[in-house]
């Protein structure tokens, strides 16, 4: 079993690197530690005969889930994979489920993301937002929030900003 969770694993981070740029992923021995916190889940999605075909990351916490990464591999995109495991997530986490988006002015991909993102449901706030570095040598990235099933109001916002700051990220503002 220990094995098969290795290859897994394997399998699943060649996904989330190749899906994700640096900037925007948690170094290995950063992301290996965090795995211990509870109220993270990093698990690989599987296809029916048991390949890894994807990556699931989120937070749980009291009063929203964290969408931290999804990510499906180039050769099953479009297959509805991303669609079912993030309504599958929506049935049974926590709401409201709230994810950091690229700005769409970013990439020629970014708008086809928040489009995706919006047919499922979630709504962008305007609320100017970065997302902190993960470790010393990588970059803050300006970045939008989206939630589920509705808009945030300004202090949930503020809430839910301070919450990954410092529970994901383990950023302070002005440090």
């Amino acid at each position: 079993m220990q094995q098969e969770f290795d290859d897994h694993f394997r399998h699943a981070w060649a996904i989330y690197e190749e899906s994700f740029p640096v900037d925007e992923r948690r170094p290995l021995t950063e992301h290996l530690q965090v795995l211990s916190d509870s109220r993270y889940t990093f698990k690989p999605l599987l296809d029916d005969g048991g390949t890894v075909v994807g990556v699931l990351g989120y937070w749980r916490f009291e009063q929203f889930t964290f969408l931290e990464h999804i990510a499906i591999s180039s050769a099953c995109r479009g297959s509805g994979i991303g669609t079912s495991t993030v309504k599958g997530l929506l049935d049974a986490a926590p709401l409201p489920l709230i994810l950091e988006t690229e700005l769409p002015e970013m990439n020629d991909q970014a708008p086809k993301r928040i489009r995706w993102y919006e047919s499922l449901g979630f709504q962008s706030n305007q609320q100017e937002y970065v997302q902190p570095a993960y470790a010393k040598h990588q970059h803050p990235v300006p970045s939008g929030i989206m939630s589920y099933p509705y808009l945030l109001s300004p202090e949930d916002f503020e809430a839910i900003r301070h919450t990954l700051y410092s529970e994901v990220y383990h950023y302070v503002p002005g440090i």
